[in-house]
């Protein structure tokens, strides 16, 4: 048996940078994604009483988002918290759904509190997170969100030595999504090659919030141009109240991924019930297969070499 190392992609629902959730389509709900990168407020000498942050008793001044603070003039320290505030509308459309507030990447440790109600703490400067605040919301209303940091010297993910400064922040994207009540998450897409590296079995799985009875999973792939259906002898699947699922294909020679030919084609995944679409969602996806043998990296069974450096103050 060869030894190798089947590409796979991971598609966490919510794992996913904010580029790739404007493929989202949720019913009844104009825009289920929205952007709240631009410009915060930054408070840099907290006072010890919390409640006079909610106040407005202290100095903030602005900053963007995303961003490192210190590469906007911004001076922190190890280990002394500092924070983030942003308001926002909520749309009047976001009823009746889950909402979910989603951070790319907070260095490194942060704790969230939305209109004064504690949400949760996270520990992982480059990981993305989220939290549901639909009960701490009313949509068609104002949101105050209230943000701790702390660049941590004990975290696992400490790089602020390696950087040679203090890397603290919200260094990347930050979203609000609505989601019906039942959708599908933790969604898993695998292409992998035969023997050959011709043919491909494409699965997707994952499972379903929240399941309910009469809902459908259906899937369909457009090729690299996205002007072509291809054919899949298992498109769709019925569930009834089940939480999981998956769909296998087998793809004849579809146009491989590699550095110089990046073929993708488009996926996407619907959740409907009694023929009427509820959340959808499109993902770009390559066929590809990466193995190990001995001291040789393959990819789609050609050697590939990396050349670089791997000094991190150069």
């Amino acid at each position: 048996m060869k030894n190798y190392c089947v590409f796979f992609i991971v598609f966490l629902f919510f794992n996913v940078a904010l580029g790739q959730t404007q493929g989202l389509y949720v019913k009844d709900v104009s825009n289920p994604v929205i952007n709240l990168n631009g410009t915060w407020q930054i408070c840099l000498d907290p006072p010890e009483n919390f409640q006079e942050i909610l106040e407005d008793k202290i100095s903030w001044y602005n900053i963007k988002v995303p961003g490192e603070v210190m590469m906007q003039g911004y001076a922190i320290k190890h280990d002394i918290p500092f924070f983030y505030k942003k308001s926002f509308f909520l749309p009047s459309d976001f009823q009746g759904h889950i909402i979910k507030l989603r951070f790319e990447g907070v260095y490194s440790y942060a704790r969230l509190w939305i209109n004064g109600r504690y949400i949760r703490e996270h520990h992982g400067g480059f990981t993305a997170w989220d939290c549901d605040i639909t009960d701490a919301i009313s949509p068609g209303d104002s949101v105050k969100l209230i943000l701790e940091v702390t660049d941590r010297a004990d975290e696992i993910s400490y790089a602020s030595g390696y950087a040679k400064h203090q890397i603290g922040g919200i260094l990347r994207n930050v979203s609000l999504l609505a989601l019906p009540w039942s959708y599908p998450e933790n969604i898993t897409i695998t292409t992998d090659l035969d023997e050959n590296y011709e043919n491909a079995i494409l699965k997707v799985s994952g499972n379903i919030k929240n399941p309910i009875q009469d809902i459908q999973i259906a899937i369909t792939l457009n090729d690299p141009e996205n002007s072509v259906e291809i054919p899949l002898d298992q498109n769709t699947i019925q569930l009834n109240e089940t939480s999981t699922f998956e769909l296998s294909n087998t793809i004849i020679n579809p146009a491989k991924w590699d550095a110089e030919h990046p073929n993708l084609y488009s996926l996407k995944i619907s959740l409907s019930r009694k023929e009427d679409i509820l959340w959808q969602k499109e993902y770009l996806t390559g066929f590809r297969e990466i193995e190990i043998r001995r001291n040789k990296f393959l990819v789609n069974g050609k050697e590939v070499k990396l050349r670089g450096a791997c000094r991190h103050d150069i």
